[in-house]
């Protein structure tokens, strides 16, 4: 309550229309008991792909959960629809390193941020204020998304394998 008296004293509309917005996004993402909806399709995921090697399962369902942030309007609705989804399908496919695929997908959040102009939130400010032109943007976001994602497999896989 103290944060909406002090961003609305500061004329900070846009600031509390944020706030409200990613609380709505949230709040209207279906999640029925025992997470059946997640369930079903994480059964239906690893029926396809369990066949291959568990390593190319995490490389694939890593990739997977990283390109689909594109299709979402900010890393919270991302993480809030499809991290839990992502995690069963991972926990039901045998020889998958749960560990790994955890700390990777939780990893690849992070760099999520640098792929559209409303990735996150110093994304939209960079974009609005013409910092950063709009096609420059998407193909930086495209460029350095990358590079970053093959990062992660390349050093983070070796390096989180030490400690998990």
């Amino acid at each position: 309550m103290i944060l909406l008296i002090c961003i609305v004293c500061m004329k900070g509309l846009a600031k509390l229309a944020a706030i409200i917005t990613f609380g709505v996004v949230v709040s209207f993402l279906p999640v029925p008991d025992g997470l059946s909806r997640d369930s079903w399709f994480a059964d239906r995921i690893t029926s396809a792909i369990s066949s291959f090697s568990p390593n190319i399962i995490i490389v694939f369902l890593l990739l997977a959960f990283y390109l689909i942030h594109y299709l979402f309007a900010s890393t919270t609705a991302h993480v809030a629809a499809l991290l839990t989804l992502f995690f069963l399908t991972a926990k039901g496919i045998p020889g998958i390193n749960f560990p790994l695929f955890t700390y990777l997908l939780l990893f690849s959040v992070g760099l999520m941020g640098i792929l559209t102009p409303y990735a996150t939130g110093p994304s939209p400010i960079w974009y609005g204020f013409g910092y950063i032109p709009s096609r420059t943007f998407w193909m930086l976001g495209a460029f350095f998304g990358f590079i970053f994602f093959i990062v992660l497999i390349l050093v983070g896989i070796p390096w989180i394998n030490l400690w998990v």
